[in-house]
């Protein structure tokens, strides 16, 4: 039998759903594939690894291009404006960062990147996602340069700026240069990475950091029409996923007396 506290809880999470679904309705926001309220309407919710208070870990609703890929998303529509403005948001997704890093070094010895594409330019900012790709070091050490020169090599195909903006990452919070232009950006780790202002977002490869993954590990390009796993695979990997990660999943403490 659960305990009063448990119940209040549930009955908090209930209670915040409600707003959430009032608000994506009155929003026009009852489209996004990645508002935690609709997950389940557009059949990927099992695919949710963990529920933080601001942001969710979830597998890709399509077939990872690496083992263990993974994504954080806001559990609210949010854009990256957001995080550059500090407060939850930011707090929580430098936790999810230092855990996942933690993770894929101890578990599987791999080191994580983290790709982020923040197109705010549009009438409906899309939803903020960071895509996680766990990679062998002898991968992760030379993924610097590759990004480094795929950027540089396409970047006057959607930017008029040439500059390239290297960082060092410390609180996961985004360079001031950045935080209200469009950008993509790449996190090596929690060392540092490199942001590049995209002014033309018509011309931007939404799969840009997918390619160059792929481009790392002599995979083929990503398919610009990508195929699910069926249904009980996908259970499977999340159970599998789920599994290995328990350890590292904070958000028990938010549950846990």
């Amino acid at each position: 039998m659960r305990s009063e506290e448990e119940l209040v809880m549930e009955q908090k999470r209930e209670d915040g759903r409600k707003r959430r679904r009032e608000r994506l309705e009155s929003d026009g926001l009852d489209s996004c594939r990645w508002c935690y309220a609709n997950l389940q309407r557009f059949k990927v919710k099992h695919l949710v690894v963990a529920l933080g208070e601001t942001w969710y870990l979830s597998l890709p609703h399509t077939v990872e291009k690496v083992q263990g890929q993974c994504y954080l998303a806001p559990i609210d529509h949010e854009s990256a404006a957001a995080i550059a403005e500090g407060g939850p948001l930011q707090k929580e997704i430098t936790k999810w960062k230092d855990n996942l890093a933690r993770f894929f070094f101890e578990k599987e010895k791999k080191e994580v990147l983290f790709t982020e594409t923040a197109l705010l330019r549009h009438s409906m900012p899309h939803h903020l996602r960071i895509e996680c790709f766990p990679l062998q070091r002898r991968d992760a050490e030379v993924a610097p340069s590759f990004f480094r020169q795929a950027i540089l090599d396409t970047a006057n195909e959607w930017s008029e700026n040439p500059r390239l903006v290297e960082y060092l990452t410390e609180s996961g919070k985004p360079v001031p240069i950045v935080q209200k232009f469009s950008y993509f950006s790449v996190e090596f780790g929690r060392a540092g990475g490199f942001i590049h202002i995209i002014e033309n977002e018509g011309r931007f490869d939404l799969q840009f950091g997918q390619s160059v993954i792929a481009s790392i590990l002599s995979l083929s390009p990503p398919s610009q029409r990508p195929q699910r796993h069926r249904p009980e695979i996908e259970f499977q990997l999340m159970k599998n996923f789920a599994g290995r990660f328990e350890p590292y999943n904070w958000t028990r403490e938010l549950v846990e007396p």
